[in-house]
């Protein structure tokens, strides 16, 4: 790991381990204070050779039809090609 990821994932465990539990101010800020491990993270998989292009997030993370959490995001997602949404046939 890079010291870049290594400190953006300190920071973001010291952050919640601080934070009074309030489940859905947790969940509000639970994006934003991952913000910092996402960018570390991808920063560290370019600096090991996966193209940039290949690496999704945010909005533009997601897997069609994927075990029927088609609608689901996700943090990061790695595809060297483009994965396009089933053809449904009626």
């Amino acid at each position: 790991m890079t010291d870049a990821l290594t400190d953006a994932a300190r920071n973001y465990w010291v952050d919640v381990n601080t934070q009074s539990y309030e489940p859905l101010r947790a969940r509000a800020l639970g994006g934003r204070n991952m913000a910092s491990v996402i960018e570390a993270t991808v920063d560290a998989l370019v600096e090991h050779g996966i193209d940039r292009s290949w690496i999704q997030v945010g909005r533009d993370a997601y897997l069609p039809g994927s075990f029927g959490l088609g609608n689901t995001r996700w943090d990061i997602l790695i595809a060297k090609r483009k994965i396009s949404s089933p053809v449904r046939r009626s």
